[in-house]
């Protein structure tokens, strides 16, 4: 990881909430943890940026208090649809968690054009 640690990753939400290109942000093993601060900027890139919904934060200090947070933010910001955190998350927090990951993934569209024959 880049060490950007609780300083570093307000910096870098506030970048990605105007950022319209990228698809996935990988902030894994930066040392960063889930203080108030950290946990607002999250927050206030997801709002801003709807374009970006995969996030990778594996290896960082987010604990229990930390997912169960980011689990409130992904029911305001629907196009939150992946994101990767540690293992090491109490049983309800991780089932908490995931579900609201699935509730959330963009839906298959189904494709136009060919018709099913019947048979006869």
């Amino acid at each position: 990881g880049n060490h950007l640690r609780n300083e570093g990753i307000p910096l870098i939400m506030k970048g990605l909430s105007v950022n319209k290109n990228l698809t996935k942000i990988y902030l894994a093993d930066n040392q960063f943890g889930e203080e108030e601060k950290v946990l607002e900027s999250i927050k206030y890139a997801w709002t801003k940026n709807t374009h970006l919904g995969r996030y990778d934060f594996k290896y960082n200090a987010i604990n229990d208090l930390g997912v169960e947070k980011i689990t409130q933010f992904m029911e305001e910001c629907s196009h939150i649809y992946d994101v990767e955190i540690g293992e090491r998350i109490g049983k309800d927090v991780m089932a908490a968690f995931k579900e609201r990951l699935k509730s959330n993934k963009p839906k298959k569209k189904k494709k136009k054009g060919k018709k099913s024959k019947k048979k006869k």
